[in-house]
């Protein structure tokens, strides 16, 4: 009897501790449902994404020339999968817990915490995730996690993520841990002194061909350093003169808010992917991680003048996540851009100056449509002289798609002159005569107003974004003389009429009784008229 009283005892106790247990487990288990993040503790020296554990197969660093440090956990050995992390030496560097899910309180002299996963490799999404601490940006938080790092990167540098959960930028949730113990190498540092009249980049010189520059009102200047003969590949400096000559412009740092000029620095190429453009109000987005600019110049009365310019140290991390250095010097003798962005869609840029002259109201030379050479005060600009026409019955030798005004039925469909036929060429080789649709985009989106410059009238044409050009009415040759001089503007396109091949399309402009006429039309090629040339951006 008393057998049976303890084992019921014993049952009844064994019933009420595997109840206790259950309601312990169903306790503990919506404690832990209400914290989503991975509880999983990190293994020294990997990463664990998603549950997968990869070790960390190389550690480097840069001192970030803020106050910051740029920490990069290599999972390839290609570096193109790797984990970045931003921290400021003073803020973050000393043991503290890091909430990853509250942004940081704003401190624009300090560096935020950042952590990035970049899989560069990956042909759907080469950053899964970048997440920043800086407080009123678009980039988010985690869900859970904290971070903390101690050490120093040059020494021994301790960094454990605990419970990571993010949103990455593939629209799904993922889960990160990492724990790194030891030391960093260092592939930062200062980088050589540029050489004289050139650009680096990744440690590659390029020749400076020529430097050109451009003001815009309240001395605003733009500095075009060309690296090719074509001027597909330059470099694009901006400055103010009050706010950057002759000082020291730390890239990585924003400028204060202003509505003057920030300083601008631009690589154009025609390489896909490799072209940039950065400001001095982008700097917070970690564009520049080092860098100091230093320009100073003089100008002459003839708008010539000196440029000294010292891009130092200059490293760039572009948008693709791609990291390179990028170094500039340059000392000599500039010219003052001869080619004015008006605005347009298109990006057309203008020249100042009509071919052969040398100041925006000289008239320059006349030619006759697919000719390099002025005939005015020499010969007569009438069929008999013209370089693409049979003498003997007036026919088209070049230049032809009808027949019917082709020498013996010559066509040969061309409907643009070439660059050996282009008077705006022969005289700047990175320039050419204006298409049809770019002299129409000229007319269309740009303001005319007649008047006198500098004494001489004629159309100013004043783009969308306000800059201008001058165009002198400079009239027109027939034969040997010199018609509508002062009351008319005439300007060759490089594109045939290919209804009348013996008409090639002009721009005629022209002030009668103080209404203007200003449209896009046809005269016959052998005529003299002006040419202003233009260029792409």
């Amino acid at each position: 009897m008393k057998h049976n009283n303890f084992f019921a005892n014993a049952a009844s106790k064994a019933l009420a501790l595997a109840a206790t247990v259950m309601m312990m487990s169903a306790a503990f288990t919506a404690c832990s449902s209400s914290n989503d993040g991975p509880t999983t503790e990190p293994k020294i020296n990997t990463v664990t994404i998603d549950g997968v554990e990869r070790p960390i197969v190389k550690a480097r660093y840069e001192d970030g020339f803020k106050g910051d440090y740029w920490l990069y956990l290599y999972l390839s050995a290609d570096g193109k999968e790797r984990i970045e992390i931003i921290l400021d030496k003073e803020l973050h560097m000393n043991g503290s817990l890091i909430d990853l899910t509250k942004k940081e309180e704003k401190h624009d002299e300090k560096s935020y915490w950042g952590v990035a996963y970049y899989q560069l490799d990956n042909p759907d999404i080469s950053i899964l995730f970048s997440i920043h601490g800086k407080p009123g940006n678009n980039h988010p938080v985690f869900t859970t996690g904290t971070l903390t790092a101690s050490g120093s990167p040059d020494g021994t540098i301790n960094i454990v993520l605990k419970n990571g959960r993010v949103k990455g930028d593939d629209g799904k949730e993922h889960t990160i841990v990492l724990s790194y113990s030891g030391t960093m190498e260092n592939i930062g540092g200062s980088q050589p002194q540029p050489q004289t009249n050139t650009v680096t980049i990744n440690g590659k010189d390029r020749k400076i061909e020529k430097v050109e520059y451009y003001e815009y009102p309240g001395e605003r200047y733009y500095f075009t350093l060309y690296l090719t003969p074509d001027g597909k590949e330059n470099v694009l400096i901006g400055l103010k003169k009050d706010r950057h000559f002759g000082k020291d412009i730390d890239l990585t740092k924003r400028e204060p808010e202003t509505d003057d000029h920030f300083w601008a620095v631009q690589y154009n190429t025609s390489e896909s992917g490799k072209s940039f453009t950065y400001y001095g109000q982008n700097p917070d987005d970690h564009f520049f991680k080092s860098g100091t600019l230093n320009g100073n110049a003089s100008f002459n009365s003839d708008l010539s003048g000196t440029l000294n310019l010292v891009l130092k140290n200059g490293k760039i991390k572009n948008n693709d996540g791609t990291e390179f250095t990028f170094l500039v010097n340059y000392n000599g003798p500039i010219e003052s851009e001869q080619f004015v962005d008006l605005g347009l869609p298109s990006g057309t840029k203008w020249a100042k100056c009509n071919v052969g002259a040398d100041k925006p109201e000289a008239y320059g030379k006349y030619f006759a449509w697919g000719e390099t050479e002025d005939k005015s005060g020499q010969k007569s600009y009438d069929w008999g002289s013209y370089k693409w026409a049979n003498k003997s019955n007036i026919r088209i030798t070049k230049y032809c798609t009808n027949p019917d005004h082709g020498s013996n039925g010559f066509t040969d469909g061309r409907t643009e002159l070439e660059a050996a036929d282009d008077a705006a060429t022969r005289y700047d080789k990175i320039s050419c005569t204006p298409t049809q649709a770019q002299m129409e985009e000229l007319m269309d989106k740009c303001t005319w107003t007649w008047k006198a410059y500098n004494g001489v009238y004629g159309y100013e044409v004043k783009g969308p974004n306000y800059n201008r050009i001058f165009l002198p009415a400079a009239g027109l040759y027939y034969n040997r003389e010199l018609n509508k001089k002062g009351t008319g503007c005439y300007y060759w396109t490089k594109t045939l009429d290919t209804n009348a091949s013996m008409l090639a399309v002009q721009l005629k402009g022209w002030r009668v009784n103080d209404s203007d006429e200003i449209r896009v039309g046809s005269d016959n090629r052998c005529r003299g008229l002006s040419v202003r040339g233009v260029r792409k951006k």
